[in-house]
């Protein structure tokens, strides 16, 4: 969705951001660059919340055949204590479904968080 916004899709690509889409994968990787993926994705960014660690791992692992076609290594990582930086407004009940239905449905990711003293600051972790 941010690509198709005009001037934030050409910031976005003026910092190096691509598109997560197979195609744009399999051409950086067949130019020889390095990728970084969240694999988890949209439907991690709704379903995540502030009180417990998870990993939402969807069930398309495309990228995974991609590394082995293009001999790329895979490199694991996790942000330990990541999804405490802010708190979700909306984790449970109505508004959690409304999330979900806009991600899967129009690929919207509403993201309704908040930080320090409820600002854009993180908390501690």
């Amino acid at each position: 969705v941010l690509f198709k916004v005009p001037l934030l899709r050409e910031l976005l690509l003026l910092l190096g951001v691509r598109e997560a889409t197979q195609r744009t994968l399999d051409a950086m990787l067949h130019a020889g660059n390095t990728v970084a993926l969240n694999p988890g994705g949209l439907m991690e960014q709704v379903q995540t919340t502030h009180r417990e660690e998870s990993i939402v791992l969807q069930p398309k692992l495309g990228f995974i055949r991609l590394a082995m076609r293009h001999g790329v290594p895979l490199l694991p990582s996790y942000g330990f204590g990541e999804n405490q930086l802010y708190r979700s407004a909306f984790y449970a009940g109505p508004t959690l479904e409304l999330r979900r239905w806009l991600a899967n449905h129009l690929r919207v990711g509403l993201p309704a968080v908040y930080g320090r003293f409820f600002t854009i600051f993180p908390f501690p972790t």
